[in-house]
This record gives structure tokens, C-alpha cells and sequence, in this order.
């Protein structure tokens, strides 16, 4: 039962809207078009998992992406699966390559074309949301329940190798065809243990949860002046359309649009606030008419696009 589903974070939106509105030969491009790639690994590991977690008992609360905060620190859990003893922690990697488990400086070392990378470990990282998750039910509930934490290996090609055989670093760490005997094993582990008042536990999980909000122009210190304006043509996604006659057209490849505005509107809130002036849309849109702008303000935010993206007017 997905009690909050999966949806495209926010960071991926932000940062592929900030590749299309940067210069190509801008200085941070290269950085943020590797954390762009790191972000969407990242995704598409965890969207790998719902095949195998498709097999797990119908009674069984999933969670994704919960992010909550701890009275000093914000700690965000991929996938938390709730059932009735036991709470469990999912950390999902998507590392491709030869990746080693290094127990003696607790990290992990993934070689890949006969480069080495180091990564911070994922075995600390669940201890401590298990840490966090812990204290913070019995801060807002009063209850104690049993968590248990798994590192996921999503991608199956990955060769997974380990210093050390230590049976407590080896039972977190499991490969993702094997996911639902793993969880199976968890389960009867715990089978005896009191029940959970589930219902409680999982409105004020949803209550608790925050969505992440940040300024990606002051993450990469990336002043708005350093942006691209203008409107991308939907086809050959070149920054280059034109109005003209009431529509949108491409010199690059003559496609047509009435609605390509709507892409650039939703970069805007995206990069660089939630309100737009007319006179400011005029100059991000490269459109001189304050009344055509004004029209396409208006449509744009009665096809309710405007709302998902928390867009609205405001006077100049």
C-alpha cells in the first residue's frame, strides 16, 4: 500500500532547467551536469525497485522520499516500509562498476575504467536514520518500534566486494532481485512482537514530512544575469523561437507552437521565483508586447499549470 508515492524530486527539475538556461561554456556547467546525472541515477535506481517491491504483502505502508526533521537536522529516507511490528529503512544506491565496502575507514571505493572514486558509507548513513527515525517517532508518539535498515544495490550489474565478512555489515547490504526474501527474513524475525498502531503512525509521518526548498541560483552561486532568456522550441530544444503571428515558431526547424511559453513560465518559478511581473515576462520571454505577455499570463495560469508549479501574477 504506497501511502506516499514517488514523485520527480524537485532538485532534478531545478537542474535541468538550469542546463538549458546556462550558457553551454559556462564555468559550472560541468559540475552541475554531473549532479544532474547523480540525482537521476539516483532516481531510476529507486523506480527500479518497484518490481520487487511488488511482491511484499498488501498490508505493508510504503513511504518514499519522507523527509522530516530531527529538532536540529533534517534526514530525508528514500523508501520506509511500515508494517505491523517493524519499521524498515531502504538506502538505495545505483552504483555501476566494482564497488567495495571498506569497513576499516567506513567508506566506499568504486572503480570503474580503472579509475577509483571514493563515496561516503551507506551503512553509516542508515545507522544514523535509524538513529533519527527512532527519536523522532518517540518525540511525537511516545512509542517505541522495532527498525530495521538495508542498503540497496539497485543496479545488477554492479560487482559488490567488501574488506571486511563481519555478518552485521553483510545482512544490511543487499542486492535488489533479492529485496523481498531479505524483507521476508526481517518479517519473521520480528513476527512476534507487539502490533503497531499503523494508522497513527502514518498520518503523522505525512504531518511531519517537508518537501526540501532551495535556491538553486545560491547553491551553485549563479547570479539570475547569468541565465538565458527566451523560449526553447519543444522539437530541437534550441532557446531560439520566435512570436510570431500568434504562435511560436523555430528558425532552426520551422516547428510551430502556441503553447512552448509554458516550458520557459515554469523554469521561471523553477530558478528564479514563484511571481512574475508582466515587465519581467516580457524580458525572460524576449517578448516586447505587454498585452501579448499579459494573454498568455492569464491562459497560462487557468490551464492550472501555474499551480503546480506555485506560479502567480503580481503587480509591477
Amino acid at each position: 500500500m504506497i501511502i506516499k508515492p514517488r514523485k520527480l524530486p524537485e532538485e532534478i527539475k531545478k537542474l535541468r532547467a538550469l542546463t538549458r538556461r546556462l550558457p553551454f561554456h559556462h564555468p559550472k556547467m560541468t559540475l552541475i551536469t554531473e549532479q544532474l546525472k547523480r540525482y537521476e541515477a539516483g532516481y531510476n535506481g529507486e523506480k527500479s525497485l518497484d518490481f520487487p517491491l511488488s511482491f511484499l504483502q498488501s498490508d505493508m505502508m510504503v513511504f518514499h522520499n519522507l523527509r522530516l526533521h530531527d529538532g536540529k537536522h533534517y534526514f530525508q529516507i528514500d523508501i520506509l516500509l511500515l508494517t505491523p511490528n517493524l519499521a524498515i529503512i531502504l538506502e538505495v544506491k545505483n552504483y555501476t562498476g566494482t564497488v567495495t565496502f571498506d569497513g576499516l575507514f567506513h567508506q566506499v571505493i568504486r572503480k570503474k575504467e580503472n579509475m577509483e572514486e571514493a563515496f561516503s558509507d551507506p551503512l553509516l548513513q542508515v545507522r544514523r536514520q535509524q538513529y533519527q527515525l527512532s527519536n523522532w517517532l518517540y518525540h511525537h508518539l511516545h512509542i517505541s518500534i522495532d527498525i530495521e535498515s538495508l542498503v540497496v544495490m539497485a543496479n545488477d550489474r554492479s560487482v559488490i566486494k567488501s574488506t571486511s565478512d563481519h555478518p552485521s555489515n553483510i545482512n544490511k547490504i543487499v542486492k535488489r532481485d533479492y529485496l523481498p526474501y531479505r524483507i521476508h527474513e526481517l518479517l519473521e524475525k520480528h513476527k512476534d512482537k507487539p502490533p503497531l498502531p499503523l494508522e497513527v503512525i502514518s498520518q503523522t509521518l505525512m504531518t511531519g514530512h517537508q518537501d526540501p526548498v532551495q535556491n538553486i541560483l545560491h547553491r551553485y552561486d549563479i547570479a539570475h544575469s547569468e541565465l538565458l532568456s527566451g523560449v526553447a522550441c519543444p522539437k530541437c530544444n534550441i532557446l531560439a523561437m520566435k512570436r510570431q503571428y500568434g504562435k511560436w515558431y523555430c528558425p532552426q526547424c520551422t516547428f510551430t507552437s502556441d503553447t512552448a511559453h509554458n516550458q520557459a513560465l515554469s523554469e521561471y518559478a523553477l530558478l528564479i521565483a514563484s511571481t512574475i511581473s508582466n515587465r519581467e515576462a516580457c524580458t525572460f520571454l524576449e517578448v516586447p508586447s505587454r498585452f501579448v505577455v499579459l494573454r498568455m499570463l492569464q491562459n497560462y495560469e487557468s490551464t492550472g499549470q501555474g499551480r503546480n508549479v506555485k506560479y502567480v501574477l503580481k503587480e509591477e
